[in-house]
């Protein structure tokens, strides 16, 4: 019955694959996702109730300058002010690349039409490059 309540919901992304917790979740916040759509909120909790866990969300690129204010990590962004309609989504696990296309999807249904997804990055690794698992185009090196 979980696919027909989906549906009765106005689920954007369902996958078959999911657990049935992470069905369930996502059943249960997408009334208040469809509510706050375009939110940083709604974003972050369409993609955790899809079972990709915590995550965050870098928007724009914003008027930081190389004068040794910031320290260079990767998080902060420099450049043109006026391309605030560009962001960045860090997840704090690893993802298969169908995974990531999966991602792509719910964000581009939750997210504001107006805004362009950047990078999609995950903190963690899921190998190691130590020769136990053969490259199969699978996985990604970090950024999706």
């Amino acid at each position: 019955m979980l696919p027909w309540l989906a549906w009765a919901f106005g689920v954007d992304e369902w996958d078959a694959g999911w657990s049935d917790d992470a069905k369930r979740a996502t059943i249960r916040d997408s009334v208040m996702i469809q509510r706050r759509k375009g939110s940083v909120w709604s974003i972050k909790r369409a993609i955790a109730a899809a079972g990709f866990g915590d995550s965050q969300l870098i928007e724009g690129n914003s008027n930081n300058f190389y004068n040794g204010a910031f320290t260079h990590n990767g998080l902060k962004t420099y450049g043109d002010p006026t391309e605030w309609a560009r962001y960045r989504f860090i997840l704090a696990r690893p993802i298969s690349n169908d995974q990531a296309d999966q991602v792509r999807r719910i964000l581009e249904t939750t997210a504001p039409a107006r805004c362009h997804l950047i990078e999609m990055i995950f903190t963690e690794a899921a190998n190691l490059y130590n020769g136990a698992i053969t490259y199969n185009g699978a996985y990604n090196h970090g950024v999706a």
